[in-house]
Order: C-alpha cells, then sequence, then structure tokens
C-alpha cells in the first residue's frame, strides 16, 4: 500500500512529490510497516505448541505441534480473524 500512495503522489502530483517523497519518509514508512505487520502476527507464534509423542511399542519418537490454549481460544480466533479480514481488506482497496 505504501509504494501504491507513493506511486499515485509521483504520477498525480509530481511537483508536490518532490516535497513529500523523500529518502528519509521511505525509510520511516517502511520502519512503521515493519512494527505493524511484525506486532500483527506476533500472536500466532504462541498458537501452537511443540511435544514431543513417542510410541510405546515401536520406540519411535515423533515431535508434533498441537494447539494451545491460545489457539484453541474461540474469542481470540474470532477477534483476530476480523481484525486480519478488515486490515487486508482495507490495505487492498
Amino acid at each position: 500500500m505504501a509504494f501504491t500512495v507513493e506511486r499515485y503522489i509521483a504520477v498525480c502530483h509530481p511537483i508536490r512529490g518532490r516535497v513529500l517523497c523523500t529518502e528519509s519518509r521511505a525509510k520511516k514508512v517502511i520502519a512503521a510497516v515493519y512494527v505493524i505487520c511484525f506486532s500483527a502476527a506476533i500472536s500466532t507464534a504462541f498458537e501452537w505448541t511443540v511435544v514431543e509423542v513417542t510410541n510405546s511399542t515401536t520406540n519411535i519418537t515423533r515431535i508434533q505441534s498441537i494447539s494451545s490454549d491460545l489457539g484453541d481460544n474461540e474469542t481470540y480466533r474470532t477477534v483476530y480473524y476480523w481484525f486480519t479480514s478488515i486490515t487486508f481488506v482495507s490495505l487492498t482497496t
């Protein structure tokens, strides 16, 4: 979205674009986008738990990921679903 806004300014407002689109502002926008995306996705790391499962008859140990308490929380899943849906739809339109 940031690139699209920059292109819009450069094409539709070329004179103002030289003032608005600077390297320092681009770096700030990149940093802001990174922080926002990281903040929005950090909770997904806590949705899963890695466990070792050992089969007692064959004595084979497997590593398996299971849903954590956070991943099983229906309220969290609903809120996170709507947050990501609204965010991605608003950013792509």
